[in-house]
């Protein structure tokens, strides 16, 4: 147990220890340039602060104007699937060859009582509810001229046959139904005579290819009798699909689009109902999730607002160094989340000028960019209270920018990089929605150092005026 000999701080050899020197010195005059570029910055921003406001919002206009463009990218095939994948070749090869999916609209009937749907006066009803739906007509959109190429008997009515996914061109419509797939659907006579039992012998015997149409089926014991129960029948009316490139962000969806929106609400609005001659009656179609997203978007209007209102509350409470109305900053607070709102338009429309498609994905942007304004907004106003209170507004603002504007600089472009890294992901919601990211954090750090930096001269000012907050019109000497 002898003990260890003490240890000796081991000197690197002379070569690296001349590295480390020539990093070190790299490293401080990095850091002098950056703390002098944006002490300028700082200077020039308070020697004319109107003048960096009204330039600041010129640019974000100019730069917005690139969403009058910009596309929005609602296929899923092109936005969640690798297009490097092999398979996404293929699907693309059926899509030319067959062209795209048809849109989809449908109804669910079931009785009341919970009694099978395929009693007579059941069946006489759907067949009634079938009938309508093909009438179904809702006015024509403007501009929209498939019905005169159709030579539907009105063309100013969209009806399902004009709309309709047809079999060949020029031929019938395609309808997926019981009645089609028992080929009986031409014979009206023939379905409306049927009794209730004799309904069932045709659905029993056919049961194994009828599951898309029948819900809740069950058989009776005895398979002599023929006997079988179907709580739900569904009917199914395909659409024909019209071009779904990335659509225009501002102008009107296209006459073909808007028709077939038309008659599918026409459609969901009449043949959703709790009781129809004894059934309940379920409709969807493609246009469902997409009326369902924006009554959620509009549900979520009130939260984000409310949102909004506690961030600025927030801001003001960390930025404030007082008591209202002289000590708040609740007019500055209002500023930083103007400078995140300018920063996400300004770099939306930039990525957009630039041929990036928006995605419901990339709006989620606004989320992560809130939370990294408010954290450079925090940062450059705690740079601004260490800095002695007895020099001029005009010497502590540049100096707190060229000392906070190291770490918003270092932090906004790490965030740019590891966004634009990200998007060599395959997939493209995701591509998409990093360019935007990185573009618009980028914006933000230039924007906090030029228009939310004279927005703070001018509080700073106000406050060093005795001049009251919201209101800087008002006490001290104007």
């Amino acid at each position: 147990n002898l003990p260890l000999p003490p240890a000796f701080p081991r000197q690197p050899p002379p070569a690296m220890a001349t590295v480390a020197r020539f990093v070190e010195r790299f490293q401080d005059a990095v850091q002098i340039r950056i703390h002098d570029a944006f002490y300028v910055v700082g200077k020039r921003v308070v020697s004319r602060p109107y003048l960096t406001i009204a330039l600041s919002l010129l640019v974000t206009l100019a730069c917005a104007a690139g969403l009058a463009g910009g596309r929005w990218e609602a296929r899923l095939e092109y936005t969640y699937l690798p297009r490097g994948q092999e398979s996404f070749g293929v699907w693309q090869e059926s899509v030319k060859t067959f062209g795209p999916a048809p849109r989809l609209a449908e109804f669910k009937a079931e009785a009341v009582d919970n009694s099978t749907v395929l009693s007579r006066a059941h069946i006489r009803e759907m067949l009634k509810i079938h009938d309508e739906i093909l009438d179904l007509g809702v006015p024509a959109p403007g501009g929209w001229t498939e019905g005169e190429e159709e030579d539907v008997s009105d063309p100013s009515t969209v009806t399902f046959e004009a709309i309709c996914q047809k079999q060949f061109e020029g031929g019938p419509c395609i309808i997926d139904n019981l009645f089609t797939a028992l080929g009986i659907e031409d014979r009206r006579g023939y379905i409306s005579k049927l009794s209730g039992d004799e309904m069932e012998a045709l659905v029993y015997d056919a049961r194994s290819q009828l599951r898309r149409y029948i819900g809740g089926a069950r058989t009776g014991d005895d398979e002599a009798d023929k006997e079988i129960y179907v709580k739900v029948l569904r009917f199914f009316y395909l659409v024909a699909q019209v071009d779904q490139t990335p659509q225009p962000l501002i102008n009107p969806p296209s006459p073909e689009l808007a028709a077939r929106t038309a008659w599918e609400g026409a459609f969901i609005d009449k043949y959703n109902r709790d009781n129809r001659a004894g059934l309940r009656l379920y409709a969807i179609a493609s246009r469902s999730l997409d009326d369902e997203v924006a009554r959620n978007v509009q549900s979520s209007i009130p939260i984000m607002v409310a949102a909004v209102m506690s961030i600025l509350v927030y801001m003001s409470a960390l930025l404030g160094r007082g008591l209202p109305p002289r000590g708040s900053r609740l007019l500055l607070g209002g500023g930083a989340v103007a400078t995140i709102l300018l920063a996400e338009v300004a770099g939306f429309g930039i990525c957009a000028a630039g041929g990036v498609p928006l995605t419901d994905l990339s709006l989620m942007i606004v989320f992560v960019v809130v939370g990294v304004g408010v954290d450079d907004a925090i940062v450059l106003m705690d740079f601004l209270k260490i800095q002695d209170p007895a020099r001029t507004v005009e010497e502590r603002v540049p100096a707190a920018l060229a000392q906070a504007g190291q770490a918003i600089f270092l932090t906004s472009f790490t965030n740019l990089v590891a966004f634009l890294v990200a998007s060599a992901v395959d997939f493209a919601s995701v591509r998409w929605f990093c360019i935007y990211a990185g573009v618009v954090v980028f914006v933000l750090f230039l924007l906090t150092c030029t228009f939310f930096t004279a927005l703070l001269v001018l509080d700073e000012r106000r406050a060093e005026a005795g001049r009251w907050d919201c209101c800087p019109c008002v006490g001290g000497d104007l």
